[in-house]
């Protein structure tokens, strides 16, 4: 790739992570809207749409922790009936924890050359010498 294609595609990643937030506050909205008297099938359909389009787009731009919290909401959101009745309790409790789950990790900003968090070998310690020598 080349650079100037490399730099735009940072500028979108960027673009992408600085929008997230916002993202996130609009199906937190829409999911306010809704109450255990005046359901609305259609605004649920609204927020399923925005859930799964944002499954998407954060798996494109490398955020695998967003897109899979996305798709825990998209998986509780898909237990809520699209009907003209509310979802029971223990459902519409599932999709707020998935809901809380996802703005949780979108707040968590890392750059994208944070360093990783897997093990890494220590640098004071030296490889053990095999004690089989070859050849000999």
């Amino acid at each position: 790739m080349t650079n100037n294609a490399s730099e735009a595609l940072a500028a979108l990643c960027d673009q992408f992570q600085d929008k997230l937030p916002d993202r996130v506050t609009a199906i937190r909205s829409v999911f306010g809207l809704h109450d255990r008297k005046a359901w609305l099938p259609d605004e649920a359909e609204t927020m399923h749409r925005l859930v799964h389009s944002l499954i998407g787009s954060a798996g494109t731009f490398g955020m695998p922790a967003v897109s899979k919290s996305a798709r825990n909401l998209e998986n509780a959101l898909s237990a809520v009936p699209a009907s003209d009745q509310p979802p029971d309790d223990g459902k519409w409790r599932a999709v707020a924890r998935a809901l809380d789950d996802l703005e949780r990790v979108v707040s968590i900003r890392l750059t994208r050359n944070a360093p990783s968090i897997a093990a890494q070998p220590s640098p004071l310690l030296k490889p053990k010498a095999s004690s089989k020598s070859f050849g000999t």
